[in-house]
C-alpha cells in the first residue's frame, strides 16, 4: 500500500513532467503530441502579409521552352517570375500542384503525373516540386505545400478512373441520395469519383500521401484545402460525420509533429475553409474542435468571397496564436465581379484589412497573362490608401457548374456543399410590390471618405435593377438625392438597370453601412417584379 507522502510525492512528480511551460506562457502537456515547440510558435507567428495559392501545375501546363527543349533558366522563369515581381508584397506561396490525386513528383503514396507529355519540357531528373520549394525559400519567402484534399481526377484531361479510388469504393462518396438504391459513384457535376473522408481508409491514405511531402521536401509547412473542392463527406450528412473529418486533422497534426521532431524543423499545419462558421458546420468542419486542440496554426477563410465573417473566427481563436488570413479567387470569380480588375480588388482587400486579418491571401492569381500590379498593394492599407476602389455587396453563386453553385439567374440552395458556392450573399434580392418595405443591405466601406477632404475627387453608389423602375435610396437612414441630368424635372437617370446616386459624405460610416431600397410607389398588379441585382460604392481621388 502506498501512503500518504509518497502518493503526494508522485503526484508532484507526475504533474512537473507532464506539463511545460513555453516561453509564450502557454502551458502544453509535455507527452502530448499536439504540444508546440517555441520555435514552431515562433514560425506559426510570421509575418504574411500576402499569401499567395499558386495553382503551379496548371501554370506549367502553359509552359513553352525556347526551341521546345528543356531548359531549367526558362523553366525557373516561367515559374517563379511572380516572386521576382519588384515591389511585391508577398510574404508566404501555398504551392498547389492540382487536384492531388496524382503527383508531379516522385511518390510510393500517389500514382504520379511524370509520364504527362508536359514533363518532356522539364530537364531530365529535375524535380519541380523540389525547385520551387526551395527556390522560394532561397528568396526568404515561406513556402507551403497546399494540397486540395479532394480534388477531381482532370489533370491528364477527361477524368480516368483511378485505379486506388476504384479498388476501394468504400472509400468514395455514393451521390445516390436513395440509400437502398445501387451506388453512384461518379459526382454529378464533375467526372470524377471523390474520396469519403468518413471512412478510415482514405483517411489513412490522405495522411500518407501528406507526411511522404514533409518528409521528402522542405516546406515550412503544409495546407490542407477543403474550399476548392467539396465536398469531403456525404453530402446531406456532414455535420453528422464531423468527427470523421476531425480525426482526420488529428491524425495529421500528429503525424507532422512527428516529422517535425524527424527533421528537427517545425511542420506549420493550415486549413483552408469555408469563410463563416455555418459554412464549415455545413461542410463537415467541426473548427471550434479543430481551434480548441490546436489542430492547426493557421486558418484561411474563403474561396471565392468578397464577404469573411472575420469577427466569429476571432472570437474562436482569441488566446490561441492561430492566424486567420482572408481569400479571394481570381480565376473563378465571384458573381458579377472580377478581383483582377484594380478598383474591385482594392475595395475587397480595404475591406479585409479594414477587419484586421493577420494577412490576405489571393487564389488562382498566378498566372503569366494576368496583370500582376495589384501584388504590390493589397498586402498592406497603407499601400491601398487614396487608391480608386469599387465596394460592393456579395452576390451568391456563379462562378462553378451549376448543379455545385446554382447561378443567381436560376437560384437554388445548394445541397452538395457550402463552400464556393456564397450562398448567404445578400443579392440579389425581389422589391416589395407594395413600396412599404425596404430591402435592408449592409454594405462594407472601409475607406473614410467623410475625412478625405480635398483628396477626395468622385463618390457615387450605384445600383442595378433587373429591369428600369423608379427606386428611393437610404444610407444609414438619411434619404439621398438621384444625380440630376440637365433638366431638373427630369426622372432619374438611368441606363436600362443602372440607377445612381450622389450620397454626401458625411453619411457614410467606417465599416458596416445600412442601405434601404424600396419602390417610390406601389406597383400595378401583375407589374413584373424588379431585383435588385448589386450595389455599390465608387469612389475615385485626386
Amino acid at each position: 500500500m502506498v501512503n500518504r507522502r509518497t502518493f503526494l510525492k508522485n503526484m508532484v512528480l507526475a504533474a512537473t513532467n507532464a506539463s511545460a511551460v513555453l516561453a509564450g506562457g502557454e502551458t502544453v502537456l509535455a507527452d502530448d503530441p499536439m504540444a508546440l515547440t517555441d520555435e514552431h510558435i515562433k514560425a506559426a507567428g510570421r509575418q504574411r502579409r500576402l499569401v499567395v495559392n499558386y495553382d503551379a501545375l496548371a501554370q506549367l501546363f502553359g509552359y513553352k521552352p525556347p526551341g521546345g527543349k528543356p531548359d531549367i533558366e526558362s523553366l525557373k522563369s516561367h515559374l517563379l517570375s511572380l516572386l521576382d515581381l519588384p515591389g511585391n508584397q508577398i510574404d508566404s506561396v501555398g504551392w498547389c500542384w492540382s487536384e492531388g490525386n496524382e503527383a508531379p513528383y516522385p511518390s510510393k503514396v500517389l500514382p504520379t503525373l511524370l509520364d504527362h507529355p508536359i514533363f518532356k519540357f522539364v530537364p531530365e531528373g529535375l524535380d519541380i516540386v523540389r525547385l520551387c520549394c526551395d527556390e522560394t525559400r532561397r528568396r526568404g519567402i515561406e513556402s507551403f505545400f497546399s494540397y486540395r484534399i479532394n480534388g477531381g481526377d482532370h489533370d491528364r484531361g477527361p477524368a480516368p478512373k483511378l485505379p486506388k479510388k476504384w479498388e476501394n469504393k468504400d472509400w468514395l462518396i455514393n451521390w445516390n441520395p436513395d440509400p437502398n438504391g445501387p451506388p453512384e459513384y461518379i459526382a454529378p457535376y464533375h467526372l470524377s469519383a471523390f474520396w469519403n473522408f468518413a471512412a478510415k481508409g482514405t483517411r489513412d491514405y490522405k495522411v500518407r500521401a501528406l507526411v511522404e511531402v514533409a518528409e521528402n521536401y522542405a516546406f515550412d509547412g503544409i495546407e490542407v484545402d477543403y474550399a476548392r473542392n467539396s465536398p469531403v463527406l456525404q453530402p446531406g450528412h456532414q455535420w453528422e460525420n464531423r468527427e470523421a473529418l476531425t480525426d482526420f486533422m488529428r491524425s495529421l497534426r500528429r503525424a507532422l509533429q512527428e516529422v517535425a521532431k524527424k527533421r528537427g524543423r517545425p511542420v506549420i499545419l493550415g486549413a483552408r475553409v469555408p469563410e463563416t462558421i455555418v459554412g464549415c458546420h455545413f461542410d463537415g468542419i467541426d473548427v471550434e474542435t479543430w481551434v480548441r486542440e490546436r489542430m492547426v496554426d493557421v486558418l484561411v477563410l474563403g474561396c471565392r468571397a468578397m464577404e469573411v465573417d472575420i469577427a466569429s473566427f476571432r472570437l474562436l481563436t482569441d488566446g490561441t496564436r492561430i492566424k486567420i488570413y482572408l481569400c479571394t479567387d481570381f480565376h473563378h470569380i465571384p458573381d458579377g465581379y472580377n478581383p483582377g480588375e484594380a478598383r474591385i480588388c482594392r475595395g475587397i482587400y480595404s475591406n479585409w484589412w479594414h477587419q484586421r486579418p493577420d494577412g490576405v491571401c489571393t487564389f488562382n492569381y498566378t498566372y503569366s497573362n494576368q496583370d500582376w500590379s495589384m501584388y504590390r498593394e493589397i498586402g498592406s492599407p497603407e499601400t491601398l490608401r487614396f487608391t480608386d476602389k469599387i465596394f460592393a455587396i456579395q452576390r451568391r453563386g456563379g462562378g462553378h457548374h451549376p448543379v455545385l453553385t446554382p447561378y443567381p439567374s436560376d437560384w437554388s440552395t445548394p445541397r452538395l456543399a457550402y463552400a464556393n458556392t456564397n450562398m448567404l450573399g445578400q443579392l440579389p434580392v425581389t422589391l416589395d410590390p407594395a413600396a412599404r418595405a425596404d430591402n435592408l443591405l449592409f454594405l462594407y466601406v472601409a475607406d473614410g471618405v467623410s475625412s478625405a477632404g480635398a483628396r477626395l475627387k468622385s463618390l457615387k453608389l450605384r445600383v442595378q435593377l433587373s429591369r428600369p423602375a423608379p427606386i428611393e435610396l437610404r444610407l444609414n437612414g438619411g434619404l439621398l438625392d438621384t444625380l440630376k441630368t440637365d433638366k431638373e424635372d427630369s426622372a432619374p437617370p438611368m441606363s436600362p438597370t443602372w440607377a445612381e446616386f450622389s450620397p454626401p459624405t458625411k453619411l457614410f460610416a467606417i465599416g458596416q453601412n445600412l442601405v434601404s431600397i424600396r419602390f417610390t410607389a406601389p406597383r400595378a398588379a401583375g407589374e413584373e417584379a424588379v431585383n435588385v441585382e448589386k450595389v455599390e460604392v465608387h469612389v475615385e481621388y485626386m
